[in-house]
């Protein structure tokens, strides 16, 4: 019997993986490389959790609930939009605070750009999740099945994609945030916790704090339609979108197709507007923001949501 991760890997073959590699803006063999190690991580890290009881709890329950397998059958139009799928929400779950890591070490092994290799891992996440929602069902998996299936398919995924399943292991470097004559009292605030975005350090800040927003409050963002795409420079940068209709609202790192609104802008001059310090049509006229589309989308998303 296949893998899922040969399965899978089956399916994005022929027009198919043209489709996607169109969709993360790879080369075919590049993209047909790299697939096989992104599928193993994501099964690897799935293993990994389910082997706790909780854990395995929560994902029989998600893939009964959210996950049947219909996906796979309606590949290619998935594929097309998986940008406002599920990917990112199941792959903050399944490599919670090591995603970044495991971006930039399988960047590393596949010589990708990491941000290529971020926009696989959210268009993969959900297939997966397809696949073994569909076993569960029709195998009628306990808790138990589940996990001994995981666990066999993280072995086959070690032999698949070699390596792969060892980046798993790594840990993010934990960097000292308390300087010797800060008193000992003194709490240092993690960014994580940061509400108020006037005291946004980095762009992360600034998105977290939109995301905390959406989801804190969705009723309050009801009648919205923003598709805004970030692109913003510096030691800190990156790319995030924000998407917002009736049937989503995300706010993740990476790219989203055909955006009203693309903003193009220094980190340090973001934090600047975002917080007020920077006046928009100064930033305009003397180069600071660069927005391509539609200019009053953006002003309505700041806003409503950045501000």
């Amino acid at each position: 019997m296949s893998s899922i991760i040969e399965s899978i890997n089956n399916m994005l073959s022929g027009d198919t993986l043209n489709k996607v590699s169109k969709q993360v803006g790879l080369p075919e063999d590049k993209a047909k490389k790299v697939i096989p190690d992104v599928l193993a991580v994501i099964t690897g890290a799935l293993a990994n959790n389910s082997s706790k009881k909780k854990e395995a709890k929560l994902l029989s329950s998600a893939l009964a609930k959210d996950h049947d397998g219909a996906i796979l059958d309606n590949l290619v139009d998935y594929i097309g939009n998986y940008q406002s799928g599920q990917g990112n929400g199941i792959l903050k779950h399944a490599l919670g605070d090591n995603r970044a890591l495991v971006e930039k070490e399988l960047s590393q092994k596949t010589g990708l750009d990491v941000n290529s290799v971020s926009n696989l891992l959210t268009m993969a996440a959900p297939l997966i999740m397809g696949m073994l929602g569909k076993e569960q069902k029709k195998k009628s998996l306990d808790l138990d099945s589940l996990t001994s299936l995981l666990k066999a398919e993280k072995s086959q995924a070690k032999n698949i994609a070699p390596g792969a399943i060892d980046i798993l292991k790594k840990k993010p470097e934990i960097k000292a945030t308390v300087k010797k004559q800060v008193p000992q009292q003194k709490k240092v605030e993690s960014r994580v916790t940061i509400k108020d975005i006037s005291r946004a350090k980095i762009p992360q800040d600034v998105f977290d704090i939109a995301e905390s927003r959406l989801l804190s409050s969705p009723g309050k963002y009801k009648g919205l339609n923003f598709r805004c795409q970030f692109d913003i420079s510096g030691s800190n940068g990156g790319k995030w979108y924000i998407a917002i209709d009736d049937k989503k609202k995300v706010v993740s790192k990476g790219t989203i197709n055909n955006p009203v609104s693309t903003v193009i802008m220094k980190e340090q001059d973001f934090i600047k507007l975002v917080q007020g310090k920077l006046n928009p049509p100064v930033a305009l006229l003397t180069g600071k923001i660069e927005i391509i589309g539609d200019v009053n989308h953006v002003i309505k998303l700041a806003e409503t949501l950045l501000s």
